[in-house]
């Protein structure tokens, strides 16, 4: 179940950015939809895991 929520909210993500950058004429690309909200929810939290590492580390007391 959480594995078709995941492709649905990456669907939706895609279909949205496709919406943002500007849809073609032929209306909303499904797969492309699928590959960029899947690939960019994986990139961001990528991002979100580093910086999260990067503050924790920053704010964390030095050892004697």
């Amino acid at each position: 179940m959480l594995i078709i929520a995941i492709i649905l909210f990456g669907m939706l993500a895609g279909a949205a950015a496709q919406l943002v950058v500007g849809k073609p004429a032929g209306g909303i690309d499904w797969s492309l939809a699928l590959v960029a909200g899947l690939v960019g929810s994986f990139v961001g939290a990528i991002i979100v895991t580093a910086g999260w590492f990067r503050l924790k580390r920053r704010t964390a007391a030095p050892t004697p």
